[in-house]
């Protein structure tokens, strides 16, 4: 027998007997809670509105629960790379948003608003005032969901129209004030949100999450909690066969 019909022949048992699907899913190649002291690592960098040099980020704890998180942040992009990435056909993002003090969502009448809050994949946004840039673009509101400026989330903008905190997770447990005219109050929210399933298969990732139309950081800001990015990673037995079928596509072109 041919010895390269025999290699064929041992491939297609080995297709028959191993399951082959190309990606287990859910692998955790990065997470951070930003617990602990000490700056964030140099994976992530902040540019604020209006600076041409990227920075390290801030760090904070929640007044009430004294939880760590990556913040405070007002008008500014802030970007996470990873590189070296193992093989991968996709990755997911899901992170806790802290919405704090008083965001308008919608209100688009004056300076006030809309305030959005955005993310994308790949290249950092020129312009990160032009929705076109982001992968996705939302609005928060931290008011009374009754009576209180409607947002986008967990539509996107301009075509979401949710009450005020639709979606929230948490209401008011993190313990930041804002005097809204009668006293300081507690006044913020928190959205559990994912990017979704992203196509991409480079050995780095670029995630950059920005927010604009805010009215500084005692008025409205922002953070992020409880980072994971996975991907889906293929199988060894996958990779064997993938790279099985590629030896016997260069033996029969020779």
């Amino acid at each position: 027998m041919n010895k390269y019909l025999g290699l064929m022949i041992v491939g297609a048992l080995l297709l028959c007997i191993i399951p082959v699907p190309l990606a287990v899913g859910d692998v955790t190649i990065y997470s951070n809670d930003f617990e602990g002291s000490g700056p964030v690592g140099s994976e992530w960098a902040m540019l604020v509105e209006g600076e041409t040099q990227w920075s390290a980020p801030p760090t904070g704890t929640t007044p009430s629960t004294d939880d760590g998180f990556l913040g405070e942040f007002s008008n500014c992009m802030v970007t996470l790379t990873l590189n070296n990435l193992p093989a991968h056909a996709e990755v997911t993002v899901s992170l806790d948003l802290f919405v704090i003090r008083s965001w308008d969502g919608n209100f688009d009448l004056d300076f006030r608003g809309p305030d959005y809050w955005a993310f994308v994949e790949g290249s950092v946004p020129d312009n990160p005032e032009d929705p076109e840039q982001w992968d996705y673009v939302t609005t928060f509101s931290n008011w009374d969901p009754d009576t209180g400026p409607r947002q986008a989330f967990p539509g996107s903008y301009p075509e979401g129209d949710f009450p005020a905190r639709q979606d929230a997770s948490e209401n008011n447990t993190l313990g930041f004030l804002f005097d809204n005219g009668e006293g300081p109050v507690v006044h913020d929210a928190v959205y559990e949100l994912t990017t979704g399933t992203l196509a991409h298969t480079d050995s780095s990732l670029v995630i950059t999450f920005g927010a604009d139309h805010l009215q500084g950081i005692t008025d409205e800001s922002w953070g992020l909690d409880d980072v994971v990015v996975t991907l889906d990673v293929p199988e060894p037995a996958a990779l064997f066969l993938l790279a099985f079928g590629g030896l016997l596509a260069t033996r029969r072109r020779r």
